[in-house]
């Protein structure tokens, strides 16, 4: 594509060789080192340019009809839809499909307008709880119940089937080894563990 100073270059060559466009381009070639018939436009095309300096007296583009793109069009609608149903939904997020059945533009153009038009990109929202100093002992606590239930304990008894007898454990038990405990009352109920002798 030719820029209004090479266009205006070439229309003074026009003039200057007795309107010949093939002359006019020859001229332009040799003026910017070109290799023959290797130029940036055809004497046809320089021939469509003349026609058009003559009729308007302009080397600059002419003005379009007027009607908006489809572009901006689809991209308003789009935009539109985007923010209705983000205000309708709980953590404002709107589907690409959804968009697309609801405007009944096609899922590509609807992505094209999101991605490239709107500068909108995907993301998914995952809600993930804050931890505070608080929690931390809190959750250390529930990630292992025996660890947290042996510590405040008075007592602690195993169920021996061989024997069919209640046992008494240490306290110090390595919560692993507890299998089937039960806390009732402070106490801690062991039934089919091992204890620290067993180990």
């Amino acid at each position: 594509m030719l820029s209004i100073v090479e266009k205006a270059i070439l229309v003074k060559l026009y003039y200057k060789n007795s309107e010949s466009a093939i002359a006019a381009l020859r001229a332009y070639r040799y003026m910017k080192g070109m290799r023959d018939n290797k130029g940036p436009i055809m004497s046809s095309a320089l021939k469509k340019i003349m026609k058009k300096f003559e009729a308007t007296g302009s080397l600059a583009s002419r003005q379009r009809s007027g009607r908006p793109s489809t572009a901006a069009a689809v991209a308003t609608t789009v935009e539109q839809m985007v923010q209705s149903m983000s205000a309708v939904a709980a953590h404002g997020e709107c589907s690409v499909r959804e968009v697309s059945r609801q405007t009944g533009v096609s899922y590509g153009s609807v992505w094209k307008t999101l991605r490239i038009t709107l500068k909108r990109y995907p993301y998914k929202l995952q809600h993930k709880q804050e931890l505070k100093p608080p929690d931390f002992d809190s959750r250390r606590g529930g990630c292992n119940p025996l660890d947290s239930a042996v510590k405040p304990l008075k007592e602690c008894y195993k169920y021996d089937f061989e024997t069919r007898e209640w046992k008494t454990l240490s306290l110090m038990t390595h919560a692993r080894s507890l299998h089937g405990a039960v806390v009732f009352r402070d106490i801690l109920l062991v039934i089919g563990g091992k204890d620290d002798k067993n180990k």
